[in-house]
């Protein structure tokens, strides 16, 4: 049943093999292996430790809104360049990316580091949330946007940036002691397969889309992003103007990025059907 939504020359090559399956399987063993030994919390005072050593509070502040969704699509906008079909997937499963982990923080409700651990064994970066610890929404979020790097992009330049970026996010969730290295783990697992679900589901469909609708969908984000520039509030004090600055610099590639492609900033739209499956993005 699977098959019959995969492109056999793109999707069935990609999800149905082995291989792209590693990382999150190997997220979970590795979460589960923490929890059953008890080295969560050794762990995560190792890393929260060693991590504000390597960078400062108001670095990790910033990194950290890297998993916050609005400011993960500002970060996408380089990959949506003339990618219709990279769109749909962001736009398509961004909805329930959202939903999900949220459901699952309130089935489980597990405490975060702040309702287990005395202040003075770790460093506390931003407010202190006590519930709804597992898994890490922000780790979660960037690495659904990872994995449709991955699977869209052949080229090891884009998969390591958007890995890169990933780890980081990560790592900044235990940075700011708020997540447990398994809520981060298991983020990055579930992040990664909403992205393959995604991409089994879209990979081959539509089929068919017209070029003043793909003249909206390039065009989608970039307006996404800059709506929200003038009111969108980050979760953590004195982090707006981070995120002004990264997505003005994030349109500007955008921007930079389509004329360098295209050789003209903006195209005419016009009715002819076109087939994303013919398109090498």
């Amino acid at each position: 049943m699977i098959r019959y939504f995969l492109d056999k020359q793109s999707a069935g090559r990609h999800i149905l093999s082995w291989g792209i399956w590693i990382f999150p399987a190997g997220c979970l063993v590795l979460a589960s292996l923490l929890t059953l030994t008890g080295l969560t919390e050794p762990l995560f005072l190792q890393l929260n430790g060693w991590f504000n050593k390597l960078l400062p509070a108001s670095v990790w502040l910033h990194i950290t809104n890297g998993g916050d969704g609005y400011v993960a699509i500002a970060l996408s906008l380089p990959f949506c360049v003339r990618n219709s079909r990279f769109v749909i997937m962001l736009m398509g499963a961004g909805a329930f990316m959202a939903w999900v982990p949220r459901t699952i923080k309130a089935y489980h409700s597990l405490p975060r580091p702040p309702a287990l651990l005395d202040p003075e064994q770790y460093t506390l970066i931003g407010d202190a949330y006590y519930g709804g610890a597992f898994p890490s929404g922000h780790t979660a979020t960037i690495f659904f946007i990872v994995a449709l790097v991955f699977f869209m992009y052949q080229k090891p330049g884009p998969r390591f940036i958007a890995f890169l970026a990933g780890i980081l996010v990560g790592a900044s969730r235990i940075a700011c002691g708020i997540h447990w290295p398994t809520d981060v783990l298991a983020g990055a697992a579930l992040g990664w397969i909403i992205s393959a679900l995604a991409y089994i589901v879209f990979s081959n469909w539509p089929k068919q889309i017209s070029r003043s609708a793909e003249f909206v969908l390039h065009r989608l984000p970039v307006l996404v992003v800059a709506a929200g520039i003038p009111w969108y509030e980050t979760a953590y004090e004195g982090t707006r103007m981070g995120f002004v600055v990264v997505c003005i610099a994030m349109i500007s590639l955008w921007g930079w990025l389509n004329v360098k492609k295209t050789g003209k900033a903006y195209g005419n739209p016009c009715e002819q059907e076109i087939s994303l499956d013919d398109r090498r993005f």
